[in-house]
């Protein structure tokens, strides 16, 4: 999983947990609604401004966004790996 993806998918998960629409937290973080779209949907990379921006829209630190896209990207990972194993046994 590439890393613009799994952050796009981190933050459209932690939107969704604050019961926020994609124009909620495109007006609370100053983050254009097209731009946010497609960061969501992993078809853009964003700035660490923006992710900043973000992350304070959502009321939370950046660090967190980043560290949830980590154990998403280390499940993906894991999961591959056990495909893997299994394909060679």
């Amino acid at each position: 999983m590439k890393l613009r993806t799994a952050m796009g998918h981190t933050t459209r998960i932690l939107r969704q947990q604050h019961d926020y629409t994609l124009r909620d937290l495109s007006v609370k973080s100053g983050v254009s609604l097209a731009h946010l779209s497609e960061f969501e949907r992993g078809q853009n990379e964003i700035s660490s401004e923006l992710l900043e921006a973000l992350a304070k829209g959502l009321g939370i630190k950046t660090s967190d966004i980043v560290l949830e896209a980590y154990r998403l990207i280390l499940r993906e990972e894991q999961r591959e790996a056990k495909r893997a194993s299994a394909r060679t046994n």
